[in-house]
């Protein structure tokens, strides 16, 4: 399996699945592209641009659409901004 743990999350990223304490957690593709790129990168800084060319290479999108993904991410592991 290559895949990262943090807390009580599991993202396998040869099944490209994430898991909360072995149940698996609904999430969609770009958002397992995000969390994988940035679980990856522990203690790194990681900016908007290299989010962008990382997540949306080929695309052109607005910086409401990895506002959105980012919102999306912190809801379905149960984060806040605070």
């Amino acid at each position: 399996m290559a895949g990262y743990r943090f807390g009580v999350f599991t993202l396998d990223t040869g099944t490209y699945t994430l898991t909360r304490d072995g149940s698996q957690v609904p999430v969609t593709p770009r958002q397992l592209d995000l969390l994988a790129y940035l679980v990856a990168r522990p203690g790194q800084l990681v900016t908007r641009e290299e989010l962008f060319d990382a997540l949306w290479a080929d695309v052109t999108v607005t910086d409401n659409a990895l506002t959105q993904l980012v919102s999306e991410i912190r809801t379905t592991l149960d984060d806040s901004a605070t």
